[in-house]
């Protein structure tokens, strides 16, 4: 019995090996300089910026629906203390401000950092690392 369960944990530790080999292809494909670094983590804030108005959005129009429902309840039954008519209003007042939350965060981007403002050029073919502001 004990040269079963040796067994079965060779073959478990395998399989792991296995899956562990063929996920590294990412890591094979790792920058190997500060500039490749720096365009991997902007493409990746940049995602994450995308899926955070994405969810803020989505989110948004379902707390505008959760309040559009309490206040339809409290007009079905007045009476009941869990349908109150703030709730409603403070739900609907949430969803309209995570819809807002990507419009903002853009309005906010130019609005601290500009839109055509003189950057740091961080770009090996723009001159060979840091050089000084580029475009």
């Amino acid at each position: 019995m004990n040269s079963i369960s040796t067994s079965k944990s060779i073959r478990v530790s395998v399989l792991a090996a296995l899956a562990v080999g063929l996920t590294a292809g990412g890591a094979l494909a790792q920058a190997t300089d500060l500039t490749g670094m720096t365009t991997q983590l902007q493409g990746q804030l940049q995602s994450m910026a995308t899926l955070a108005g994405y969810v803020s959005f989505l989110a948004g129009f379902v707390f505008g629906i959760m309040g559009f429902m309490k206040l339809k309840a409290n007009a079905a039954n007045p009476q009941d203390p869990s349908n109150k008519v703030s709730t409603a209003f403070m739900l609907i007042f949430v969803g309209a401000a995570l819809i807002a939350v990507p419009t903002v965060m853009g309005i906010g981007v130019v609005s601290l950092f500009g839109g055509g403002s003189n950057t740091t050029n961080l770009n090996e073919a723009a001159g060979g690392g840091f050089t000084g502001l580029g475009e």
